[in-house]
Order: structure tokens, then C-alpha cells, then sequence
């Protein structure tokens, strides 16, 4: 499949389109297509295949298509970017971006110390343009780090959400049907059937308790968190 890649590379060129149509335009006119039309399509196999063989061409391609998917990322990366931005109530929203701000600001202060000529006037956006490689991994690193906040202030929206739609009350109602049907199976029963079914009343029961007391935690680490923002 990567020589066909190549190949079809190789043919949907803009110049061979153009000189072959136009070849094969002037072959219909020419009073003689039956002669011209098969040697216009020999040579056309002929140039399509030494071309998609060419190691430079091939190199060609495949830098072309690294770049593509280079950007198809950018953009996912962007639309992932401002579905979250968008989800995030104004309060989040705006720490993210207070962040954001402050990050930038520092790169600038970093940049400036580097090199003073950078210094921008009052007003003036940023420049995080830099040739050294190290910076830019330390950019990267710092993109990484908002990537990361950004993502968890979205669980913690998530979860709050959740904890707002989960009731401590069905939770107890379930504990409470679940204790009842126990109750009515003998703890001391030798039939299997029983004993299975007190087995998995006694699962459940545990799994509806065990939901509540992490509900109950994680309302209360939220309500702490709220408190400290």
C-alpha cells in the first residue's frame, strides 16, 4: 500500500494533470487519436512510475503527510480545547484563564531576561517566538502542565455534576430493601439456593454502602475545595 501511496502521489501532481489533459486534449484533435491517446498513456505509466520509485519523491511524500497529520492534530487538539473551554462554568473558566495569563507573562519575563530587546510595551501581547531548543521544550513542558489543569478542572466539574445528580435518599432506600430482604433469608440455612441468594444480597448491600460513604467523602472534599477557591 506505501508504493500505491506513491504512485497515486505521483499522478494527482498538478503539472502531470495539466500535461497530461492537455496532452490527451491535443490528441483528440489531432485527426489521429487512435496513434497518439496509447502513446500519451504509455508515457503517462512510464512517468508515474519512475516518479513514485524516486527516493526524493517519496521523501516528498512522506513529509507531506507527516505535516498533514501534524495539523489534523493541532486542530483535534483545538476543537478538544474549546469543547472543554465551553463546558466549563464562568468561575473555571476564568481560573483557567487567570492561569493561562500568568503562564504566558512569565514565558515573556523569561524571554526578556534572555534577551532585553524582547521587552514589549504596556498592552503589547506576548511574543513566545524562540530559536533555542531547550526553551521550547520548557514551553512544551509548560503547555503540558495547563493541558493537565484544564483536564482536571473538567473532571471536577464532571464530578460535581454527578454528586448533584446522585440522591443520598434512593441510596438509602436501596440499603434499606436490600437489609429487608436479607432479614427474610435464614443466615443459618443449609439449602444452596439460600445460601446464594443471601451471598448476593449481602455483595449488593455492601457495594450500596460502600456508594454512599464515597458520595458522602466526595461531597465533602468538594465543598472543601470550593471553600479554599
Amino acid at each position: 500500500m506505501g508504493f500505491v501511496r506513491y504512485l497515486t502521489a505521483a499522478f494527482k501532481n498538478r503539472w502531470n494533470l495539466l500535461a497530461l489533459f492537455g496532452s490527451l486534449g491535443f490528441a483528440t484533435l489531432s485527426g489521429a487519436p487512435d496513434v497518439f491517446i496509447p502513446l500519451i498513456l504509455a508515457a503517462e505509466l512510464t512517468y508515474v512510475g519512475l516518479l513514485g520509485a524516486n527516493s526524493k519523491f517519496q521523501r516528498y511524500v512522506d513529509a507531506q503527510a507527516a505535516k498533514a497529520t501534524r495539523e489534523q492534530g493541532t486542530t483535534n487538539a483545538d476543537q478538544i480545547l474549546q469543547r472543554l473551554m465551553n463546558a466549563l462554568p464562568d468561575s473555571m473558566r476564568q481560573r483557567f484563564e487567570t492561569l493561562r495569563r500568568r503562564c504566558l507573562e512569565l514565558r515573556q519575563i523569561a524571554m526578556e531576561l534572555k534577551d532585553p530587546t524582547l521587552v514589549k510595551s504596556p498592552g503589547t501581547s506576548p511574543s513566545l517566538q524562540t530559536d533555542n531548543p531547550l526553551e521550547e521544550m520548557q514551553f512544551a513542558g509548560l503547555d503540558r502542565l495547563l493541558w493537565i489543569d484544564l483536564r482536571l478542572l473538567f473532571s471536577q466539574y464532571a464530578l460535581d455534576r454527578f454528586l448533584m445528580r446522585t440522591s443520598d435518599d434512593q441510596i438509602q432506600k436501596d440499603i434499606s430493601r436490600l437489609e429487608g430482604q436479607l432479614n427474610g433469608v435464614p443466615a443459618n440455612s443449609e439449602d444452596p439456593q439460600q445460601q446464594k441468594i443471601r451471598k448476593t444480597l449481602e455483595d449488593n448491600l455492601a457495594t450500596s454502602k460502600a456508594r454512599l460513604a464515597n458520595l458522602q467523602k466526595a461531597r465533602a472534599q468538594s465543598r472543601n475545595r470550593a471553600a479554599r477557591n
